[in-house]
């Protein structure tokens, strides 16, 4: 971990991050062989203001009794997790401390069957083994309050490398997209927090004001009435909605999602882009995000903004 620390630090200028050695649940034992490890490491390193890391692991169990999850505590002295816990054990303990669990695709995807509102804030956009809009849509279209994450799952111990398009990688891969192929690491989880400190990035997490990237270095902005990413708002009206992008490279276009459906696109050509749009939401609450692309095939995804409306 010291290495994989220094690389995220030193090397490819992450600002925070998070192990993910998976917990295999035929070998118990080994989580206690590296977790004191990890945690001399996360003590090693945490700099607030320069570099931030945090003790994770990747929970793992079949599909219908959970799937992969990646697990995250805020604490430098976080106890160690179990790996014969089930999926409602995982959500007992971490219940308890300050803790999340972010569903991730993987191997196993840990579809909505699951769900704790108290620990799962983010859900995984897209990682190493591609981008996952379709799962990402499926946690939303259930009414549950998450933003999105990006994450490298490359395995390499390189976290933040540039991504490399595979052909292979992830359960579903067969039937994605070229867009949404395996990458190989890359993907980055952007925050909007008011300090680099442990503290500050975990109440963003906590507030859902993030976005994905396949690994883009680019800076998003999503509003729906001045409301931040993340947010849940409350409107009788027409809503304005205001996305703003600083990209690493030309942006080609910019989509507007309301619930699964896409309700306006716009075309870029430059680095800068900046939008707004007005819209009468429908009635009951919806949710609304954006999918930005670069020119060098590079996606952002905001977490989404929820209305609840009495217009229609």
């Amino acid at each position: 971990p010291h290495r994989m620390f220094e690389y995220a630090r030193d090397v490819t200028g992450l600002s925070f991050l998070a192990t993910g050695s998976h917990m295999f649940r035929e070998h118990p034992e080994a989580v206690s062989a590296w977790w004191g490890m990890y945690q001399e490491a996360v003590r090693a390193y945490d700099a607030p203001g320069r570099f931030v890391p945090y003790l994770g692991c990747e929970w793992r169990d079949k599909q219908a009794l959970g799937g992969d999850r990646n697990l995250v505590f805020r604490d430098l002295d976080a106890p160690q997790p179990d790996a014969t816990w089930r999926i409602a054990e995982v959500y007992d303990h971490l219940a308890r401390i300050p803790a999340m669990v972010i569903p991730h695709v993987g191997g196993t995807a840990s579809l909505p069957d699951f769900h704790d509102r108290r620990l799962e804030p983010l859900c995984e956009m897209t990682s190493g083994t591609g981008n996952s809009e379709w799962f990402a849509q499926a946690y939303l279209q259930k009414g549950y309050h998450m933003g999105m994450a990006g994450a490298s799952d490359g395995h390499q111990g390189r976290p933040g490398h540039p991504r490399s398009v595979g052909s292979n990688g992830g359960h579903f891969v067969d039937l994605l997209r070229r867009r949404d192929a395996n990458y190989g690491g890359g993907p980055l989880l952007g925050v909007l927090a008011e300090t680099l400190t442990r503290e500050a990035l975990w109440e963003a997490f906590q507030a859902r004001r993030t976005y994905a990237t396949t690994g883009a270095r680019a800076l998003l902005d999503f509003r729906v009435n001045g409301a931040l990413m993340g947010s849940l708002v409350r409107s009788s009206g027409p809503v304005r909605l205001d996305v703003a992008v600083e990209g690493t490279a030309p942006i080609a276009r910019v989509d507007l999602i309301r619930g699964a459906h896409r309700l306006a696109r716009w075309e870029g050509g430059s680095l800068a882009f900046d939008a707004h749009l007005e819209d009468r939401p429908p009635t009951g609450e919806c949710y609304y995000y954006v999918r930005v692309e670069q020119s060098d095939g590079e996606f952002l995804w905001s977490s989404p903004v929820w209305v609840d409306s009495t217009a229609g």
